[in-house]
């Protein structure tokens, strides 16, 4: 009895703390509760209701002389999107397997009762809250849809006029499907389209551009799999494999999208061959470089527009003092072969970082908007 108290109890404080998430009044002016809404919610359901301003200022603030977009307006009006709440969450008001009636040792035929009337209680507050979370998740799924609408009525004719006057960005923003989810690419040529050919047509497109890190996953996937071109057990084919695709990885990092680097080695195996033994350490070099740069970069490229953020994808949470080598045989931290190994490592990071900002420096050169592109 005092376990189903206890549950009782606890059903109780979440319940309540779960309904406070349906207090506010949306822009239709439908209340979750009777309860206050908080100011903050307020401002962002708010934020739905339709724009006062005339079609004609908007469209100004929209491009600049050349029809061009305005990035940071386009980012800007974005954010006011990806910042309301879709509705997507669960609403079951089912729980885990809880203590049936029947296997509960009561001690009289009152405390059975008691406890038939609290657990229809129970189930009847479940019901309630189950419902007023369908009714908010419905509500603001279709404030959310509303809103995307209304973002695409207004972007989507914009970013297809500048496209068609030669802007980069706006192509880039358009066909890079990972630049937001917010746009309704229906019937436009992305790298996310449905059809192969579409797919291939943007990607030619992209490369046309120049723009490299919107390259980056065409770059990266490229004969990807080793052991669709390597014997098995042969480690020099594999290890020669892996030094390729992390030159590719580092040379999408230099162009300032360093968020691709791994956090994993995949060059730890051990070889008596000492020639190979010292490519399978070249190997685990570029693997630290890769590494250290990603978390060394104070400014890069994060391709999503939906959310703010530094720069993207970073993985180590410290930068090593020491570097050795990691034998999979063993787990066994070794010295690298050249005794200058440490100091010559880290002068290649500086040079490599200084490259990053060199290339990014040459892209705002060619159009200041791309850093749109460019982490907080």
């Amino acid at each position: 009895m005092r376990k189903l108290l206890v549950s009782l109890i606890t059903f109780f404080v979440v319940s309540t703390a779960y309904g406070d998430v349906f207090k506010c009044v949306t822009s239709a002016g439908v209340t979750y509760s009777e309860l206050p809404c908080s100011e903050d919610k307020k401002k962002l359901l708010a934020k739905n209701e339709p724009r006062q301003e005339s079609q004609e200022s908007v469209v100004k603030e929209m491009k600049d002389h050349k029809g061009w977009i305005n990035v940071d307006q386009f980012k800007l009006d974005l954010r006011e999107v990806v910042a309301l709440p879709t509705g997507d969450y669960e609403c079951d008001g089912r729980e885990g397997d809880g203590e049936e009636g029947d296997s509960i040792p009561f001690q009289s035929k009152a405390e059975r009762i008691a406890f038939e009337l609290a657990q229809k209680q129970a189930e009847k507050e479940m019901e309630l809250q189950v419902k007023q979370c369908a009714e908010a998740s419905r509500r603001e799924s279709e404030a959310y849809a509303h809103a995307r609408q209304a973002f695409n009525k207004v972007w989507l004719p914009a970013l297809k006029n500048a496209i068609a006057l030669g802007d980069p960005v706006a192509e880039v923003i358009l066909r890079a499907c990972e630049t937001t989810s917010v746009l309704d690419r229906e019937g436009v040529v992305s790298d996310c389209s449905q059809a192969e050919g579409d797919r291939k047509q943007a990607q030619l497109r992209l490369e046309s551009i120049g723009f490299k890190p919107a390259l980056h996953k065409y770059i990266r996937t490229a004969d990807s799999d080793a052991s669709l071109h390597c014997s098995s057990g042969d480690m020099g084919c594999y290890t020669e494999f892996e030094i390729a695709r992390h030159h590719r990885i580092l040379d999408i990092m230099r162009t300032g999208y360093v968020g691709v680097a791994e956090d994993y080695n995949t060059c730890q195996l051990h070889s008596t061959n000492e020639e190979l033994d010292r490519r399978e350490e070249e190997c685990q070099r570029l693997g630290w470089l890769m590494r250290v740069v990603n978390v060394k970069t104070d400014r890069g490229y994060r391709l999503s527009l939906d959310h703010p953020g530094n720069v993207s994808g970073r993985h180590l949470n410290y930068i090593p003092g020491h570097l050795t080598r990691l034998y999979r045989i063993g787990f066994k931290d070794v010295e690298f072969r050249d005794p200058d190994f440490q100091s010559k490592f880290w002068k290649e990071v500086e040079a490599f970082l200084s490259e990053i900002k060199e290339n990014i420096q040459k892209d705002l050169q060619k159009d200041p908007r791309w850093g749109v592109f460019l982490s907080n």
